[in-house]
């Protein structure tokens, strides 16, 4: 048996449980007109195991006896009791409409927004992707060089958020009047970075618009990119005309039906379409398609993009914010419906005899009076707006509403006068609102029926009797018992509670109440209005002046003469500015849109975009024209005249010390692009100059003729020259020549024919005799060092040259045969390479000085060393050799050799080091030994090795070294024998 004509019935999990006899009480349904089935409250007396997991996933299903579907819902929390009265589970109640609240999703369907779109990442990096006021701009600018395929562009990426592919791309693309060829626009479709489909088409010199979908971007395509492309061969880009302006851009993501086929996707959605692509996608909830009402409406739904994400309920929102007569519910039985609110036709009847109808508000009297700011021309301005009630007395209490602000700076007195009458309507309108009791049957004129008062249903009109108004039912309230079910209307817009205005306040729904908090001056009556004197004007003007146009920056400033109308006038003159690219174009007519780029009063006007929205190229010859326009016509047009606008400044337009500032001087000159040919600087000075390529015909150190170094890109050749202007160093590159000149003019060289000949000015006139026998050649006077070509070295000193290496009356030669030799008066010291060093009958290393000289050969190793002591130096390797073994004995080895040589770390010179010893060192070795500081400060100076620069020790030198060790080892062999013979 129902409950007041309602079944009810729990499904949890495992339990699918009717539970009708066991509600208690007077359960309460409500559905509202934006939502459909909302809120309820019911209380079931039963055990508490009976449910063991109720909760918010546990669904309501409520039909009627009949079994039909009336609301469907969620449990919230319960509240599971068991007290005095029994166990039992009371809980609110959420309806279906909780289902939009569920999902969170990225979607586009449509976007508009020029933000949206980045720089793509496949642009060359001199390649201009500017945002410009209604578009972006691709352009390659003037003086780079591009290669085949160098890209400007910009790519839509937001897609990829979503679980979309790119639906269509709609854009006009407007290229130069005069293109530069070897370009041309490029659409691509991507599916990440991988590129999918490339589509090139001809910049067009007017506006084109192009439209472009999943066959010609791929159907998998979730990224699209627009490039302006070098399509011709490597190039430096002549002109300012490489360049496109993309305007109207608009991307379409992909979309489906309500069944989740895909459908073409437009670039302009409606609500129906948004709709239908929910249902299809799932995101509305388990909503049975078939069964879903879905109506459209002829409103365009624009900025339909939510990439980051949005919830549904809230998109749904957005939707009737687009189109507020448009109403969205979930119904019993998986319905869902997006429909208008009835405009005339009433579907139910309400009469005062049979229902109890109440009108609140009779505290809330509709204001009809309201004070309006509004801000223009920097001031702040209000007016009161008020709206007669033909119901008030005289003398009747006037309600004031609270007062509003026009949004914006610039509004006008009509526009803060119909915002203040629309307000007043609205506060009015939500006034009329009323209520219903229902408990009876009413008729339904849509079904033809009488129906329950549950099986009314909100987002419907209904006629009130007892008034005659048809007034919109927004939500219905049904409390059933077990005598019957009674329904309470909401009809109309109730008015607010205080908690309800606050809120709907900080949502944004009302303005904030009160005026600014600002000074507002005493209102004072405003003038009568004067009517406008007569301009007078009886014909219009005379003449239209010839313009002057001076070239400026990325502009071209016109400049129109004033004119002598006449006795007669009074009214103002006006000058339309036309612009042609031709002169032979036709004479520009009154407001013609396709010359038409401005107008001005005072006379002067700054021309910086033609008649297409596109900007003045720089270098390009453009016609100007003007036209004369007073209160009664127009007259004759001017001719054309010439003008051009910069893109750089240049020196006749700026004088000297014209400049000043001190952000731009010496050192404080920072500039994101200072690019090629777009730059000209007649000096360029700075502290540190830093280029990947530096390219110029010369390069100079010094600004002087003549002075310092030159690179000198005519002649390929490079010079240097000293502070007087002499020439001292020149090569030249295409011959591979060259010379260099001492500062006194005696020495001098040349590069020649794979040889450098170093001379002076009496070799010189002989070097050819040597040139082509040797490389290299140090000379001075009749001494010499020859570098050949052979491989030999050779110095030539017949008298004693002073240096590291002494040479007397002798040749001293490198050469591949004998490897080293020095040839003196008297002998030689020779290593041939052939022998390496070994025995073979000849020693290895001789010294033959004189008769009397002593040799000393090894001949039984392949590494040895071999020294010689000229013969005044006999007698001290004989004192060495029988020197007492007790003074030696006695003290440190590096004091008594010190003692010995007569060397000291204050007089080097005196160690027995004068150059007679010959040593012939082993290949470089690692090996523990003594440290030539601590033997040098012993003043064994004689045993030490020294940096040449610095004149620090730096090693030891073993090979001497030894020597000291001979008097030690005869005194231990003295000493050993003595014992052996004891």
């Amino acid at each position: 048996m129902g409950h007041g004509g309602l079944s009810y019935r729990v499904v949890d999990g495992t339990v699918d449980l009717d539970v009708t006899d066991h509600v208690q009480g007077s359960p309460s349904l409500t559905w509202e007109a934006v939502g459909g089935c909302a809120t309820g409250r019911v209380t079931i007396t039963l055990p508490l195991d009976t449910f063991p997991t109720l909760g918010d996933s546990s669904r309501m299903y409520v039909t009627s006896t009949r079994g039909e579907p009336v609301w469907e819902g969620f449990f919230g929390l319960p509240d599971a009791r068991s007290d005095g009265e029994g166990e039992r589970f009371e809980s609110e109640l959420v309806g279906t409409m909780a289902l939009a609240a569920d999902a969170v999703e990225a979607l586009v369907y449509s976007d508009a927004d020029l933000g949206s779109w980045q720089r793509s990442a496949a642009s060359v990096q001199s390649a201009r992707v500017d945002q410009v006021e209604d578009g972006w701009q691709l352009a390659h600018p003037q003086g780079y060089v591009l290669g085949t395929g160098a890209a400007a562009g910009m790519e839509y990426r937001l897609l990829q958020h979503a679980a979309q592919n790119v639906g269509s791309v709609t854009f006009t693309a407007t290229g130069p009047v005069t293109p530069e060829p070897g370009f041309a626009l490029r659409v691509q479709g991507l599916a990440g970075n991988t590129v999918l489909t490339t589509i090139d088409q001809p910049l067009a010199t007017g506006p084109t618009t192009y439209s472009y979908g999943p066959p010609e971007l791929g159907a998998n395509a979730d990224v699209v990119r627009i490039s302006l492309v070098r399509t011709g061969g490597a190039t430096n880009v002549l002109t300012g005309n490489a360049l496109v302006q993309i305007t109207g851009l608009t991307v379409a993501g992909s979309r489906v039906d309500r069944y989740g086929t895909p459908v073409t996707a437009t670039p302009v959605v409606t609500s129906a379409q948004i709709i239908d692509d929910l249902l299809g996608r799932g995101l509305l909830g388990p909503i049975d398609p078939a069964l879903a009402i879905v109506e459209d409406s002829s409103i365009p739904i624009e900025d339909a993009a939510w990439p980051t994400g949005i919830r549904i309920d809230q998109l749904l929102q957005r939707l009737r914010d687009a189109d507020t007569n448009m109403l969205w519910s979930y119904d019993a039985g998986g319905r869902f419906s997006w429909r208008a609110w009835p405009t005339n036709e009433p579907r139910y009847d309400l009469i005062d005899d049979l229902d109890d109808l109440a009108w609140p508000g009779s505290s809330d009297t509709p204001p009809s009076r309201i004070t309006v700011f509004w801000r223009q021309d920097g001031g702040l301005h209000r007016l009161q707006v008020t709206i007669d009630d033909p119901s008030a007395d005289e003398g009747a209490r006037v309600r004031v509403a609270d007062p509003i602000t026009v949004p914006g700076d610039d509004a006008t007195e009509e526009e803060a006068y119909e915002a203040g009458r629309d307000e007043l309507e609205r506060l009015r309108a939500r006034a009329r609102s009323a209520t219903a009791e229902v408990s009876r049957l009413v008729f339904d004129r849509v079904t033809g029926l009488e129906v329950e008062p549950w099986e009314i249903r909100p987002g419907y009109l209904a006629h009130v009797d007892v008034t005659g108004e048809v007034l919109q039912i927004t939500t219905v309230t049904a409390s059933a018992a077990p005598d019957g079910v009674t329904a309470t209307l909401t009809m109309g817009q109730p008015p607010m509670s205080d908690a309800e205005r606050v809120l709907a306040i900080f949502r944004g729904d009302l303005p904030a109440p009160g005026a600014p908090i600002i000074e507002i001056p005493e209102e004072t009556p405003e003038p009568p209005p004067t009517e406008a004197p007569e301009t007078g004007d009886t014909s219009p003007p005379p003449y239209s002046p010839l313009p002057t146009v001076e070239a400026s920056i990325e502009a071209a400033l016109v400049t129109v003469p004033g004119i002598d109308p006449g006795p007669g006038y009074r009214g103002p003159i006006m000058f339309e500015i036309h612009l042609a690219t031709s002169a032979s174009a036709p004479a520009p007519t009154p407001g013609n849109p396709a010359t038409l780029i401005g107008e001005t009063q005072t006379g002067t006007f700054f021309a910086t975009k033609r008649p297409d929205g596109l900007p003045l190229a720089s270098g390009v010859t453009y016609y100007f024209a003007t036209i004369a326009i007073n209160a009664v016509g127009a007259a004759i047009p001017s001719g054309w005249v010439a003008g051009t606008a910069r893109a750089k400044i240049t020196g006749t337009m700026i004088g000297p010390n014209e400049i000043q500032t001190g952000n731009l001087a010496t050192n404080y000159l920072t500039t994101a692009a200072l690019l090629a040919n777009d730059a000209w600087i007649g000096a360029l000075r700075a502290v540190d100059l830093t280029a990947e390529t530096i390219t110029g015909p010369k390069i100079q150190t010094m600004s002087q003729a003549n002075r310092g170094i030159k690179l000198d890109g005519w002649t390929n050749t490079l010079r240097a020259w000293d502070a007087f202007g002499n020439l001292r160093f020149e090569v030249n590159g295409n011959t591979g020549l060259g010379t260099f000149t001492s500062a006194s003019g005696g020495a001098s060289a040349a590069l020649s024919a794979g040889s450098l000949v170093f001379s002076n000015s009496t070799y010189g006139t002989s070097g050819a005799v040597v040139g082509s026998s040797v490389g290299i050649r140090l000379a001075s006077g009749s001494s010499s060092i020859d570098i050949e070509q052979s491989g030999r070295v050779q110095i030539n000193a017949p008298a004693l040259v002073q240096g590291n290496l002494d040479v007397l009356a002798g040749v001293l030669k490198v050469q591949g045969s004998n490897g080293f030799a020095i040839d003196t008066a008297g002998g030689y010291l020779r290593s041939p390479r052939t022998t390496n060093f070994a025995s073979g009958g000849s020693p290895n290393v001789r010294i033959n000085t004189d008769a009397s000289s002593a040799v000393f050969a090894n001949t039984e190793s392949r590494r040895a060393i071999k020294v010689a002591i000229e013969p005044a130096r006999n007698d001290q390797l004989q004192a060495l050799l029988d020197l007492d073994v007790q003074t030696w004995f006695d003290r440190a080895p590096a004091e008594a050799l010190a003692a010995y040589f007569g060397g000291g770390p204050d007089d080097p010179s005196d160690c027995a080091g004068d150059g007679s010893a010959i040593e012939v060192f082993e290949p470089l070795r690692r090996w523990p030994g003594l440290i030539a500081e601590e033997v040098y400060d012993a003043g064994a100076t004689l045993f030490v090795d020294y940096d040449n620069r610095e004149g620090t020790p730096r090693s030891v030198l073993y090979d001497r070294i030894g020597v000291a060790w001979i008097p030690f080892v005869r005194d231990l062999i003295t000493r050993v024998e003595a014992l052996e013979a004891s």
